[in-house]
């Protein structure tokens, strides 16, 4: 066993600073990316890696044939998980949860100093709040991730 994780069913979570799921590991740190050995291979063929939020949203693009993605399993990227994605040298396209702003993550922002940084978003309000881009079905998850853009 490698990880231990935990999720909240509180509804108010946030109103109380709750995370919604926390991820135990002996040094107290999340230096992975959910689905990162599975695909690796696709991902430098591909020379992209499309980051999720959560494992469900690699597994069901999965069985779209996207097989270039990872989940960094919360709604932001630390330094660890950066080191991986610079190692990579991939163009990185962040295609989090509705709610989540990848523009405001410091460390997403310094990643754009070492390869391309593109970001899926729901400009069209295809998405309810809390959704993933895959959430809506393959062809929602198609015209966003045409319509990605450059973070600047």
């Amino acid at each position: 066993m490698i990880n231990v994780c935990g999720r909240t069913l509180d509804p108010d979570f946030k109103a109380k600073k709750l995370r919604k799921y926390c991820y135990y590991k002996p040094l107290g740190i999340l230096d992975t990316m959910y689905g990162l050995y599975e695909n690796k291979a696709s991902i430098l063929q591909k020379r992209e890696v499309i980051i999720f939020e959560g494992a469900k949203s690699v597994m069901l693009a999965e069985t779209w044939g996207v097989d270039n993605t990872v989940a960094v399993l919360t709604s932001h990227l630390n330094v660890h998980q950066l080191r991986i994605l610079i190692s990579l040298g991939a163009r990185t396209v962040f295609a989090l949860d509705e709610d989540a702003d990848p523009r405001g993550d410091a460390n997403i922002q310094k990643l754009r100093h070492f390869c391309p940084v593109e970001i899926v978003s729901d400009t069209a309000g295809l998405l309810g709040p809390k959704m993933a881009p895959v959430d809506a079905g393959r062809e929602v998850w198609q015209k966003l991730y045409e319509e990605r853009r450059r973070l600047a």
